[in-house]
């Protein structure tokens, strides 16, 4: 019984019981190959990144030779091809929209603006205060363009690299028909590259994701195995929370992708939603079994040998294409010799039984079609130019790089520019100061970083051409690669890059990579200025709202559960996943180990909410799926009413409206048949479990007197 409780806080925590050595002999092993394959397929489910980096390094090299030849056979400066290169191949990158006749849509509109806008850095070029005033409008513009979504944010993103590149560049007003002829050519060949040599595939992108499932899975799985037969449970949870948390988002990836493209086949594309509920599930009481036998205090090494060779045995399973015999798994988890109680027992059955049937990547695969469907979407926000969020992050992000433009040219009224575009990608991704000096500190560093590389790359790299152009491909590969994933690492390389390119321009002198950390620092602290005091929005209370909403839905999960004929629970509790992750990105920067100030309050925060979510999920999903002992029913609804009522009472604090309201106490009554009795032990264990997940949630909300 006192395995169960505390299981969800365990499985959340950082922290895990730690297990004696103990040897491998008991586990089958795999090759290791088999292991670093899963975990290659499973690290880039849609191949989305690697799409990424082979289209820049494709775009690039194309695009160098064609207008390198076409600018000499004009009879111009070769130096003109860099603009028609670099401007369409990170056009195409920020092109975002999620069907591929959107993309299209949006890259060629893309033109018309990249070579308008390089028009107006031209002709400004030369007129310092006007070319800085006209960036701090091409920012508040690219901001603003953010309320029409995917599109207007990816044309903004292109009008100021344009313009970027019109100033770094030092494009000439003379040149500007040749200019647009370049950047027309170049953006033919990025759309080329990205709709017909590299395209997107709706029907192979879902495949590789559900393939990228099933080796997510059976990654966990292995390495859960390892850690029992080697004696590194904790580091082995760790890895596994990790998996389980990816593998959610993955999920997520897949329902949205699913919504974007299923066509009539209703009936598979709501089947595959709903085994990849279950596959999830059970992925999760697997974990919690793990970390149940981990830290039971009779597991002897015995033990530890006997669950390591139950979960390798689940792997060999979940690997297989053909038929398993599944009738020494489940005596395996049958075993008295496991450190395992009855009810954890129960859990672990039924999980073996859901990855068994492995419908998640085995069932035929939905039809799908390359054009979005109409889903509703969320409505834009209206009124352009009204100060609500995507205005006041324009006017926040205008006046700090206004502030970097004064900065700028104070340091240098040549490369001023760098400071203004360090400013710009601080906010890219920041709301809040606390997120802005996250964002802030990390470019930085990286900057910092690729200095110091590209300092001793350019020295090693001086007069060899072939080279040079070697390592600058190769990391723009590597650099669109890790752009989504790692934008920190992109920075990082983007000045390597950088001194490359002065390199083979015969422009590189060592003080310019010194200067661009200079700017670079300089437009940091100008954005986080700005973010501290123009408009400010409290980091607190931007957590504070996701916190609320995430409860409220908590809260109303918790009464339905109970509730006969409640609705189905895969798109009520995805709903509960997506505000998870939307309070996970809004605190990552806060709570990462970059965040250069305290982050102890909302790294525990983040945690107990985490722990809410999981029983919420877990207890909806399984009194969906089975029965309750029927006299603890109204006990279990009792309980569950009081927990959503201290949910709703936290939810208040978050939101102001908590006028010292007190949380309720659990019902203390505990009906013998909700831990005994005569029911089938199916029903009893279920019983139990939710009433324990319920204890659970409510420890973990009350945890947090204050909303705090």
């Amino acid at each position: 019984m006192q395995q169960l409780r505390g299981v969800s806080r365990h499985f959340l925590s950082d922290k895990g019981a730690a297990m004696t050595a103990q040897s491998e002999s008991a586990a089958p092993r795999e090759p290791r190959l088999r292991h670093w394959i899963d975990r290659l397929i499973a690290s880039d489910p849609a191949l989305d990144h690697l799409k990424t980096g082979a289209r820049a390094f494709i775009v690039a090299v194309i695009a160098t030779l064609a207008l390198r030849a076409l600018a000499q056979w004009l009879g111009q400066d070769p130096q003109l091809a860099i603009l028609g290169i670099a401007v369409p191949m990170m056009s195409a990158t920020m092109i975002r929209d999620p069907a591929p006749r959107q993309q299209r849509i949006s890259l060629l509109l893309a033109v018309p603006v990249a070579v308008a806008v390089n028009a107006i850095g031209s002709l400004a070029a030369g007129q310092a205060w006007v070319s800085g005033a006209l960036f701090v409008a091409v920012v508040f513009l690219a901001f603003e363009a953010r309320r029409y979504g995917p599109r207007g944010t990816g044309l903004g993103m292109t009008a100021l690299y344009a313009y970027f590149f019109a100033l770094l560049l030092k494009s000439q007003p003379d040149k500007l028909a040749w200019q647009t002829l370049l950047l027309c050519v170049g953006y033919a060949i990025a759309g080329m590259v990205r709709f017909v040599l590299i395209a997107d595939r709706p029907q192979a992108t879902l495949q590789r994701m559900r393939c990228a499932m099933r080796a997510r899975v059976a990654a966990l799985l292995d390495a859960l195995t390892q850690g029992f037969a080697r004696g590194t449970a904790n580091k082995a949870e760790a890895v596994a929370r990790a998996d389980s948390a990816a593998l959610n988002a993955l999920s997520l990836q897949i329902e949205a992708h699913l919504r974007r493209h299923a066509r009539a086949a209703q009936a598979d594309n709501e089947g595959l939603r709903e085994r990849m509920l279950d596959c999830e599930m059970a992925v999760e009481a697997i974990v919690s079994a793990a970390h149940a036998a981990a830290g039971a205090d009779h597991a002897a090494p015995a033990a530890a040998e006997r669950m390591a060779a139950l979960l390798a045995r689940l792997r060999v399973a979940v690997r297989s294409d053909t038929a398993f015999d599944a009738a020494e798994l489940y005596a395996a988890i049958a075993d008295p010799a496991l450190p395992l109680d009855a009810m954890q027992r129960w859990r672990l059955r039924h999980a073996a039984r859901t990855l068994l049937r492995g419908e998640a990547w085995r069932m035929p695969a939905p039809a799908l079609t390359g054009m979005e469907q109409e889903t509703g979407g969320p409505a834009k926000t209206p009124g352009l130019f009204t100060l609500d969020g995507p205005t006041r992050q324009a006017i926040r992000a205008s006046v700090a790089c206004l502030g970097a433009i004064l900065a700028g040219q104070l340091i240098s009224s040549q490369r001023w520019y760098w400071a203004v575009i360090a400013a710009f990608l601080v906010f890219n991704r920041a709301i809040t100061p606390g997120q802005t000096l996250a964002q802030a500190w990390k470019r930085v560093l990286a900057t910092v970083a690729g200095v110091a590389a590209g300092l001793v790359i350019a020295e090693f790299t001086q007069g060899s051409t072939a080279l040079e152009l070697a390592l600058l491909y190769g990391l723009i590969a590597l650099g669109f690669y890790l752009f989504q994933a790692a934008n920190t690492v992109f920075v990082l390389l983007l000045t390597v890059m950088l001194a490359l390119l002065y390199e083979l321009l015969g422009m590189y002198r060592p003080h310019l990579l010194t200067l661009r950390l200079t700017e670079t620092l300089a437009g940091a602290v100008m954005a986080v200025l700005a973010a501290c005091f123009v408009l400010p929005v409290s980091t607190g209370e931007h957590a504070d709202e996701k916190s609320a909403a995430l409860l409220r839905d908590a809260a109303k999960l918790l009464r339905r559960a109970f509730e006969a004929g409640h609705e189905e629970p895969r798109d009520a509790l995805r709903d509960l996943d997506r505000k998870l992750q939307a309070l996970r990105e809004a605190l990552e920067p806060v709570t990462s180990s970059f965040y250069p100030a305290p982050k102890a309050a909302q790294q525990e925060r983040l945690r107990r909410l985490a722990i809410v979510v999981y029983c919420v999920r877990h207890l909806y999903h399984l009194s969906d799926r089975h029965d309750t002992v029927p006299a603890a029913a109204e006990a279990l609804h009792a309980m569950a009413d009081a927990v959503a009522a201290n949910v709703d009472t936290l939810a208040d604090g978050f939101e102001g409206k908590s006028d010292g309201a007190a949380f309720q106490p659990l019902p203390r009554e505990r009906k013998a048949s909700l831990w005994d009795g005569d029911a089938e032990e199916g029903a009893v264990a279920t019983s139990r479990i939710l009433a324990n997940w319920l204890w659970e949630a409510n420890e973990a909300v009350t945890g947090m007197r204050g909303g705090k």
